[in-house]
């Protein structure tokens, strides 16, 4: 069986399952686009795991303060989306879908924990060079609409519509069908690749080791925030700050390692 094959297997089937079908045809036009994309790119690459779940106990480093030191083992845990080997390499990967991506999303990852908690846990199973993928699809800026009078000729005469197959009858309201707008958003990201934007990171050791400190000092101040009848949920930190609907925080530059003044 074809990727496309499967790939439409999958989506079919979850219309069947009654999953919301303007969802289910976005949500396939945009892995098409995807698909198209990418397939050069991608054809040697060797899938080693899809959604990984993973928890593993915090080292804690011989300097670690002693007031920060642990009572009890801490842990980090989460899931990774895939972990893929390209080129001999073992990437931790993640796709994410946006409306916008400003130059400031991509300069945000250069710092964001997530993506480090990756490379750690990567590290942490043996993989020293290990790297990180980050995926990211534009969400379609089209919308349902009529069909005109060339576009119903096109299904009616050739059982397509925008140039990809669909069945031959015309919806009675004359507008498209889920269907109809999902062959629609797969042309508009045929003709739209930069829609797809893939960046390659990773982190040195010292990156990895600070990522550590981080850790126990976060979940340090959760800790003392419980004894103190506090919010179990609470964190005394709270990453997302870094970014805010494509504002970069002021002090980015400092996290970076990059700031002159």
């Amino acid at each position: 069986m074809t990727p496309l094959a499967k790939l439409n297997g999958f989506y079919d089937q979850k219309l069947k399952e009654g999953e919301d079908p303007w969802d289910v045809e976005t949500a396939r036009a945009m892995m098409y686009g995807y698909f198209m994309k990418y397939e050069q790119e991608d054809a040697d690459v060797v899938v080693r795991g899809i959604e990984v779940p993973f928890c593993i106990e915090l080292p804690v480093p011989d300097d670690l303060p002693e007031y920060l030191r642990p009572v009890k083992p801490r842990y980090i845990g989460g899931i990774i989306d895939s972990i893929i080997e390209r080129s001999g390499e073992i990437h931790a990967t993640d796709m994410k879908t946006a409306g916008y991506v400003s130059p400031d999303y991509w300069t945000e990852l250069h710092t964001n924990p997530q993506l480090t908690q990756y490379q750690f846990v990567l590290y942490a199973a043996g993989y020293s060079n290990a790297g990180l993928e980050w995926d990211v699809v534009a969400k379609p800026d089209i919308v349902p609409k009529k069909l005109t009078i060339a576009a119903k000729e096109e299904i009616e005469s050739f059982g397509t519509y925008c140039g990809w197959p669909v069945g031959r009858d015309v919806p009675g309201d004359g507008r498209e069908s889920p269907e109809l707008y999902g062959r629609r958003v797969m042309n508009w990201y045929e003709d739209n690749p930069t829609k797809f934007e893939r960046r390659f990171y990773r982190r040195n050791e010292a990156q990895l080791l600070e990522f550590i400190y981080n850790e126990h000092y976060i979940q340090f101040e959760m800790e003392t925030s419980l004894l103190r009848g506090g919010d179990r949920s609470c964190s005394q930190k709270n990453f997302k700050a870094c970014l805010n609907f494509g504002s970069i925080c002021e002090y980015h530059p400092l996290c970076m390692g990059c700031d002159n003044a």
